[in-house]
């Protein structure tokens, strides 16, 4: 049995180009299996080679019209005949522009980072008197604010509107409009020259006392709702007055 230490093979054609090893005669250890055709796919190595060597191709060509040059590695010449500017003298000259500009943008920042300085105690003062003028403002504010305060509870108490009162006075009236109703009903009757029966007066006395507690209802209804409205609409007003003291 050989044993090769060393195998070239062309991978395209599969033949081996190169090979080296020694012949031995002693116990080996098997794995088992195995074929007795060949291990690889010559087709698939080939058509792999080619596309490395399309791939080296077009990379090397990159790099020539990178360099300047054509595909047979010649300067690439203008319509005059002077090799054009490649782009990798543009790379260059940019690297060294780039490096002269170092020193001018470090001053540039340096001198930023010392003016900044200077601005900084003129800044801080002036937020100073801005705080202080701001405080002041602040104050005025509290004083209106603290004599609107006082004020509201004489506007409130000026605004407010008694439903009771007003109901009151209405119930008064309504009382006073039912006062001597019988007596009026009696004459009114008596004028006709008909007779006046208990029984017709006491159901003219029941219809009046019903239109009266009627009345009253309708009354004490109204003057909630009138008091509610014009308190709404005087502390409009007064809201008003105090919209124009801020």
């Amino acid at each position: 049995m050989r044993i090769y230490t060393k195998v070239v093979i062309a991978i395209d054609s599969g033949e081996i180009l190169e090979e080296s090893g020694y012949d031995y005669d002693g116990p080996v250890a098997l794995c088992g299996g195995g074929s007795s055709g060949p291990t690889y796919d010559k087709e698939y190595n080939k058509r792999m080679a080619n596309l490395y060597e399309n791939e080296f191709a077009m990379a090397q060509e990159y790099s020539n019209f990178w360099k300047g040059l054509d595909a047979n590695g010649r300067p690439i010449l203008d319509d005059n005949g002077v090799p054009v500017t490649s782009y990798a003298d543009v790379e260059l000259a940019q690297q060294a522009a780039n490096a002269k500009l170092i020193p001018a943008q470090t001053n540039y920042q340096l001198a930023s980072l010392n003016a900044a300085g200077k601005l900084i105690d003129p800044t801080t003062d002036l937020s100073l008197k801005g705080i202080q003028t701001e405080s002041q403002r602040l104050g005025l504010a509290s004083n209106v604010m603290g004599a609107q305060k006082d004020l509201i509870p004489k506007l409130m108490g000026a605004t407010e509107v008694n439903a009771s009162d007003v109901a009151a006075r209405g119930v008064a009236d309504v009382n006073q409009a039912f006062r001597g109703a019988a007596g009026g009903y009696v004459r009114d009757v008596s004028r006709t020259g008909a007779p006046v029966n208990m029984s017709s007066l006491n159901a003219f006395k029941a219809q009046s006392a019903l239109d009266k507690a009627k009345a009253i209802g309708s009354v004490k209804s109204d003057a909630r709702k009138y008091a509610d409205e014009e308190t709404f609409r005087r502390m409009q007003t007064a809201s008003t007055v105090l919209g124009g003291m801020a």
